[in-house]
């Protein structure tokens, strides 16, 4: 196994409604002190677990922001939610680190160097720094982000040890200081004259246990592999709802986009893992003057590529009017569907054929664009009379039972309205007399409002044109009702 450690440096900050993003100075405090601050607050002098009487006295303009751990839970999740794209195991670890196993996606993203470059692009978007630390046990991959070394210095493309014992020689040099266990704990392992995780290693285990309680000894011992650590992995919602809040109003649609591709992909995650496709999106704004506006994204198929669905979304949300100034983005999605690839056909590369994926894009397109109710498809309709058996309905991905299709051949071009025809000596007539070819085909139907009853023939007109007609058997009368081709 192959576990990343990714330890956020700054998600009190980032977890704030402005996304951690600040010009001026600006500090999290918890219990009358600094508890993080930004880079301009830092460029000041302040620093971490400084009073804040001291960094208001440094920084006058120093603006202070609560600690919600809350709000921290929620970005922890939700950067978990999105790394679900990245392999199918992700555990939190509050209050700011992530745990990811990551072997088996390595084949997928060719090599660790490029799962750590999209690990980063997930970062960044979310303005969040993180120290990595990777290595084959989950204790020590968390461990190792304080060693300040990036995991391709010490594995291989392949997260195989550049060097016997590589992992291991970076975590005997770890302070005490960054173990996972109470502070007491390690205020007690100081006193001794211990410094160094190596130090602690080289101890008899069971001296150790006296001394200091088992449960160090089972937490070195789930360090180094010797014991096992199951971890429980961030569970999965029946349905995808996130809501990402401003810190400023936004008064253009534009600005919307960049909030939006953080919540798709925290959706591409969440899709990735659940092995799910979508078939429909919902976007709520929340407005200045507590309104909401909604912009509903119907797909002419189920999808999970997030290129298609930030396409759609920008192009819904250039149609766009704002009543008011936005304050927060809401992303729903519970129209979930397995997926199902379109596959080529044998001959594909001798005989092209439409490609259905690009069609489905732009019928996606046109409706974001234009709106659902523009788009039309024909389906099938059960329904026995012929100009009743279709229907012209918006794209959907609900799957419907098809009717049964008719016993007799029917033709493909109907007329919007049958054509009733001439009929001397009780014969059918256009443009002279018609050929009536074997078999009858009696349709009756919609008799709790207008009763119809038809028998149905083909015939031949004199120059071989090929026709479907019927006659009416309450009154006699023949209709031309379509052509074959």
């Amino acid at each position: 196994m192959l576990w990343l450690g990714v330890r956020c440096l700054d998600l009190p900050l980032a977890a704030l409604p402005a996304g951690g993003e600040h010009a001026r100075p600006l500090a999290v405090t918890e219990q009358q002190r600094i508890y993080a601050c930004n880079a301009a607050a830092r460029a000041r002098g302040l620093a971490n677990a400084m009073p804040i009487t001291t960094a208001l006295a440094l920084c006058p303009e120093l603006r202070t922001e609560p600690r919600d751990p809350i709000r921290e839970g929620a970005a922890l999740e939700a950067l978990g939610m999105a790394c679900y794209a990245l392999t199918p195991q992700v555990v939190l670890h509050p209050p700011a680190a992530l745990l990811l196993e990551v072997r088996g996606s390595l084949k997928l993203f060719r090599g660790l160097g490029r799962l750590l470059a999209r690990l980063r692009e997930l970062l960044e978007l979310r303005r969040l720094s993180a120290a990595l630390g990777a290595a084959p046990t989950p204790a020590a991959a968390l461990l190792l982000s304080h060693a300040g070394a990036d995991p391709l210095t010490y594995l291989d493309d392949g997260g195989l040890p550049r060097r016997p014992a590589a992992c291991t020689e970076l975590l005997r040099e770890l302070p005490l200081d960054v173990l996972d266990c109470p502070a007491h704990l390690r205020a007690d392992l100081a006193r001794a004259g211990l410094r160094r995780l190596g130090a602690l290693f080289d101890l008899p285990g069971k001296a150790l246990g006296r001394r200091y309680g088992q449960e160090l000894l089972h937490y070195l011992e789930r360090i180094r592999g010797q014991r096992p650590d199951p971890r429980q992995p961030l569970p999965l919602p029946a349905t995808f709802a996130r809501e990402l809040e401003f810190g400023a109003e936004i008064a253009s649609t534009e600005m919307l986009l960049f909030p939006a591709r953080r919540l798709l992909q925290e959706l591409g995650g969440y899709l990735r893992a659940r092995q799910m496709h979508c078939g429909s999106l919902r976007w709520t704004l929340l407005l200045d003057d507590h309104g909401r506006q909604t912009l509903p994204l119907q797909l002419a198929g189920p999808r999970g590529d997030l290129r298609h669905l930030l396409e759609l979304t920008r192009l819904g949300f250039a149609r766009l009017r704002l009543s008011a100034p936005v304050t927060a983005l809401a992303l729903h999605c519970d129209d979930l569907h397995p997926p199902s690839e379109l596959q080529d056909d044998l001959l594909g590369a001798l005989a092209p054929t439409t490609d259905a994926r690009a069609l489905q894009a732009l019928c996606d397109r046109l409706a974001a664009r234009l709106g659902t109710d523009a788009i039309r498809q024909p389906r099938a309709h059960d329904e026995h009379l012929p100009e009743l058996a279709s229907v012209l309905r918006p794209p959907s991905t609900t799957a419907t039972a098809a009717p049964s299709p008719p016993c007799a051949p029917r033709p493909l071009w109907l007329l919007e309205t049958p054509l009733p025809l001439g009929a001397p000596a009780g014969k059918p007539s256009l443009d002279g007399p018609l050929v009536l070819e074997s078999g009858v085909e009696r349709i009756e139907g919609q008799w709790w409002q207008s009763p119809a009853s038809r028998d149905y023939h083909r015939a031949r007109t004199l120059d071989g044109r090929r026709c479907w007609l019927y006659r009416d058997r309450r009154t006699g009368a023949w209709f031309l009702h379509g052509l074959f081709g």
